[in-house]
């Protein structure tokens, strides 16, 4: 995906993204920094096509398991 993400081919880097997110959030022992990292790259390819909300919505979340309260 990252390398998809770094040639621009958004639309294929978005299918692995989510199936990859889908697959770490099925796990109950996923492990929290591929999780933060998942979400924070799957972020910045909804910021290149123009998904500002859904892409805000994954850095909070990303934001809340890396610096939790």
């Amino acid at each position: 995906a990252g390398l998809y993400l770094q040639q621009t081919h958004y639309t294929e880097a978005e299918a692995i993204y989510r199936e990859v997110l889908a697959t770490l959030l099925d796990m109950p022992d996923a492990d929290q920094d591929q999780l933060v990292t998942v979400l924070q790259e799957y972020a910045l390819v909804l910021r290149q096509t123009g998904r500002d909300t859904d892409a805000l919505a994954l850095e909070t979340r990303a934001r809340a398991l890396r610096d939790p309260i």
